[in-house]
């Protein structure tokens, strides 16, 4: 419903529409408060000291031995050199990041719909990261959408990884339509971007230039943002900050 302000003096009414945005910003905070936009960062004081409200594995969070690494060595506000931002490495054998599995399915689309003022019809994920190594094809190696642990191939919904020559990302089966191939592999920091519509599709992006698409999983929402390393030392994954988000 759109709200009526009062005017300032000699002009006529002023209507706002009810288009609002609402941005979950604490990690802790994603399965306790409503939204349309939640938003985490990663680095030493994520994981908290016992009973800190930022502390991930205390509100639906699963971090295994991933480690916490402060930021150096940055240009200010230089894209030609990041530096090493504040992270969290996955460098070990079954590193998993997961957080809870509440995106996607239509109750939850329906609460963001109360402040977006419409139902949304895509589901978006973006990534500020690194394949610091990336020298096998390991499809559980990567981020993205998955139904429970990325570690599983089988939840994944939109998940991207490296197949040792080029970045790639691949829904459940894997196959055909469930699988798209991009840019060549490199270590550098990019924006990485994911969008599924709910007509069928889902798109990806790097640096905001468009790599292709893969078929929509059906049957596996709500869905999580995860992130894993299947084995130590052939691929490795840094990430600074994630965003999802309803549109």
């Amino acid at each position: 419903m759109a709200t009526e302000l009062a005017p300032p003096k000699g002009h006529g009414l002023v209507r706002v529409a009810h288009n609002l945005r609402q941005h979950i910003t604490r990690p802790a905070l994603w399965t306790r408060e409503p939204g349309t936009d939640f938003w985490v960062n990663f680095g030493p004081t994520m994981a908290g000291a016992a009973g800190d409200e930022l502390i991930a594995t205390d509100w639906g969070w699963t971090l295994t031995s991933i480690t916490l690494t402060a930021g150096s060595l940055g240009d200010l506000l230089s894209s030609a050199d990041v530096g090493t931002p504040t992270i969290a490495a996955l460098d070990a054998g079954s590193d998993l990041l997961l957080g809870p599995s509440i995106f996607g399915d239509y109750g939850h689309g329906l609460q963001a719909s109360q402040f977006l003022g419409y139902m949304p019809t895509k589901l978006c994920l973006e990534v500020f990261g690194n394949f610091s190594v990336n020298s096998v094809a390991e499809t559980t190696s990567g981020f993205g959408l998955s139904t429970g642990s990325s570690l599983t191939a089988t939840n994944h919904i939109a998940f991207i990884y490296s197949d040792a020559t080029n970045f790639a990302i691949r829904g459940t089966p894997g196959t055909t339509t469930y699988a798209d191939v991009g840019a060549l592999v490199d270590t550098t920091y990019h924006h990485w971007k994911i969008v599924a519509n709910a007509s069928g599709t889902v798109d990806w992006y790097i640096d905001a230039v468009l790599q292709g698409s893969i078929t929509l999983v059906p049957d596996l929402f709500p869905t999580a943002f995860s992130a894993s390393v299947v084995a130590g030392g052939t691929n490795r994954v840094n990430l600074d900050w994630a965003h999802v988000w309803y549109e």
